[in-house]
């Protein structure tokens, strides 16, 4: 797994594609997705329904980043 990360890397660089891994940038949403993940697994396993906390937790906090990006823009 790292021998094909390092390869990509070096595949990357040769071929000038720093646009493919160095432009990323979080949003809102994003990590909004994250910590509803996160809260999703947590209050899942508490509650013995991890998928349901999961499918939950990702739809809530991507809905609280989406909320949250369009009142920055």
């Amino acid at each position: 797994m790292i021998i094909s990360i390092q390869l990509f890397l070096i595949l990357a660089n040769r071929l000038n594609l720093h646009f493919l891994y160095l432009n990323m940038k979080e949003s809102k949403i994003s990590k909004g997705a994250g910590i509803g993940l996160i809260a999703g697994i947590v209050i899942g396993s508490a509650t013995n329904n991890v998928g349901l906390g999961i499918a939950l937790g990702l739809c809530f906090g991507v809905g609280i980043g989406s909320v949250l990006e369009k009142n920055i823009k």
